[in-house]
């Protein structure tokens, strides 16, 4: 492996860098919800990214802000998130103790955690939900 040593001066992004790309991550996260709020009918729960277009914004802009534009409370993403990491984290303890290794269990219960994030995803996507 070569350690190309202008990489880090030419090549990556200082702490600066990445606080400002942050920064106007999130203004543009707040100007998108302030717009999304007066489209008549708006639901968080129900939203589709093709209405976006709406607004003037194109999927390129939101993509990778999503999560944080068209959920009802950002913060709320971190909570969902830990509870699906705790959910298999207990599971595997559990297995652990009756020593079981049952990884297609942890796998049912990973899609089961994961099924809101994932509709929720496709519903923004303009997919249909099939359940399997």
């Amino acid at each position: 492996y070569f350690m190309d040593p202008s990489y880090e001066t030419n090549k990556s992004y200082t702490k600066a860098n990445q606080k400002a790309f942050g920064r106007s991550a999130m203004t543009k996260v707040i100007n998108i919800r302030r717009g999304l709020a007066t489209l008549p009918g708006y639901s968080f729960e129900r939203f589709n990214l093709t209405q976006i277009e709406s607004l003037g914004i194109t999927r390129e802009e939101i993509l990778g802000l999503e999560h944080l534009a068209l959920t009802p409370s950002p913060s709320a993403i971190l909570t969902l998130r830990q509870s699906h990491l705790q959910a298999i984290l207990l599971e595997q303890k559990r297995q652990e103790m009756n020593g079981v290794g049952d990884d297609s269990m942890l796998a049912r219960l990973s899609a089961l955690a994961s099924r809101k994030s994932v509709e929720q995803a496709m519903i923004r996507a303009g997919e249909n939900i099939v359940y399997i």
